[in-house]
C-alpha cells in the first residue's frame, strides 16, 4: 500500500492510535501469552490459524481452534495462551453501535432462561470468513481508520443477524443480552468497581430502590446476590493462578485478615484457598 496513507491520516482524528479499539491483527508464536488488558471493553477473537487456550472466569482451560471464534466480555478474568503459531482478529468494542445492533441484542433476552452458559465457541462461516479475509488486507496496509471501523463493526452484527440463528446468537453473546443493552452494558463495565450496591446505584444516577428494581428485572436476581456470585468467581478464578499470592488476592478483594479469607472460602466453595488452589490444577 502507500505509504502516503499513514503521513496524510494519521494527525486527522478519525486515525485511530489506541490499538485495544476497533479491530487488531495479532500474529503469534506458539506458547505466546495472550494475557492483555482487556476487561474495559468486550472483545471477539476471530482465530483465523492455529489454536489458543482461554482461561475465562469460572471457565478454565478451553481450547479454540481455527475456524472459530470466542466471546470475551467486559470485566472479565482472563488468561490466555497460543498453542501453535496463530493468526487472530481481535475485534474490541464497548457497546452495539446502532439501535438495530441494540435491537437484535435485546430481543435475545427471552432465550437467556432456555442457555446453560458454557462459553463455547461459534464456527467462523461464509461470508464472515470473506470478511475476515479483506480485514487482514487492511490492517496489513496498516489502515486504521475509526470511520472504516465503525462500519465494519456494524456489518459484523449485520453477518450476525442474517447468517446465524437467534439461539446461536443468544448463546454467544450471552453476557450481553438483556432487556436493556445500555443498563447491561453499565453494570459489567462498573460491577468490580463499587463496594455496595449503594454506591452501584449513585454511580448510574438511580436511587437506590429503582436500581434494585431495574437490576432484579435484568438479571432476574436481586443486585446484591449477583454481586456477590461475581466476586466469588473472579476470587476462584485467582486461586486457580498458581503464581499468584494469596496475600495479593487478599488486598485486592479487601479480606482484612488470612483468617477472613480462609472464612470466605470455606463458606463459598467448601474449601480453604490452599485446598481449593490443589483440586483447580
Amino acid at each position: 500500500m502507500n505509504r502516503l496513507y499513514n503521513e496524510r491520516y494519521k494527525s486527522f482524528d478519525q486515525y485511530v492510535s489506541d490499538q485495544e479499539i476497533g479491530f487488531t491483527k495479532w500474529d503469534l508464536t506458539e506458547g505466546e501469552s495472550l494475557n492483555r488488558e482487556l476487561i474495559d471493553h468486550n472483545h471477539i477473537f476471530f482465530i483465523l490459524n492455529g489454536s489458543v487456550k482461554i482461561s475465562c472466569n469460572e471457565f478454565h482451560d478451553r481450547i479454540f481452534k481455527a475456524g472459530e471464534m470466542v466471546f470475551i466480555p467486559k470485566s472479565s478474568s482472563f488468561t490466555g495462551e497460543t498453542l501453535e503459531a496463530s493468526l487472530i482478529i481481535n475485534h474490541s468494542f464497548e457497546n452495539p453501535l446502532n439501535i438495530c445492533d441494540k435491537a437484535m441484542m435485546e430481543s435475545l433476552s427471552p432465550l437467556s432462561d432456555t442457555i446453560a452458559y458454557r462459553f463455547q465457541p461459534l464456527a467462523i462461516r461464509p461470508p464472515l470468513d470473506h470478511f475476515l479475509e479483506l480485514f487482514v488486507s487492511y490492517l496489513n496496509d496498516g489502515v486504521r481508520c475509526s470511520h472504516l471501523f465503525q462500519a465494519k463493526q456494524s456489518e459484523i452484527f449485520v453477518l450476525f443477524r442474517l447468517y446465524y440463528t437467534r439461539l446461536e446468537n443468544a448463546t454467544f453473546f450471552y453476557p450481553l443480552i438483556g432487556k436493556s443493552v445500555d443498563f447491561k452494558s453499565f453494570v459489567m463495565a462498573n460491577y468490580l468497581k463499587v463496594e455496595s450496591v449503594e454506591e452501584f446505584a449513585r454511580l448510574g444516577g438511580y436511587n437506590v430502590s429503582t436500581f434494585r428494581k431495574k437490576f432484579k428485572a435484568h438479571f432476574n436476581e436481586s443486585a446484591y446476590q449477583w454481586i456477590l456470585k461475581q466476586k466469588s468467581k473472579h476470587i476462584k478464578y485467582k486461586i486457580s493462578i498458581e503464581n499468584v499470592a494469596f496475600k495479593d488476592i487478599m488486598d485486592e478483594y479487601g479480606f482484612a485478615t488470612p483468617a477472613h479469607f480462609n472464612e470466605y472460602c470455606k463458606t463459598h466453595f467448601g474449601m480453604t484457598p490452599s485446598q481449593l488452589r490443589e483440586s483447580l490444577k
